[in-house]
């Protein structure tokens, strides 16, 4: 798989991770990714072919798709103990 083809389906799973599928958008996904929507259609043809090429089964996908949003929560976790550490460390001094 090409690293653009691998760039195109990372930025994929990062917007459905936030956004959920309903917000899953060619136009969109071509912004994020700072390439044109011809790009996108010269990879994938279209949205249902980019959904079915990026995951073998709706479990799998479940899967990924969990993995992913639980990354999200982690990471906004993390941030938000390092923002609160720090006000501490500021606020004894």
């Amino acid at each position: 798989m090409s690293d653009t083809r691998l760039h195109w389906i990372k930025k994929g799973y990062e917007l459905v991770s936030i956004h959920g599928f309903e917000k899953l958008k060619i136009e969109k996904l071509a912004r994020i990714v700072e390439k044109p929507k011809s790009s996108f259609y010269y990879l994938f043809v279209d949205l249902e072919n980019y959904t079915k090429q990026t995951t073998v089964k709706k479990r799998k996908k479940d899967l990924v798709i969990k993995h992913h949003l639980f990354q999200t929560r982690t990471l906004r976790i993390e941030i938000n103990l390092k923002k609160y550490f720090f006000h501490k460390l500021l606020s004894s001094h």
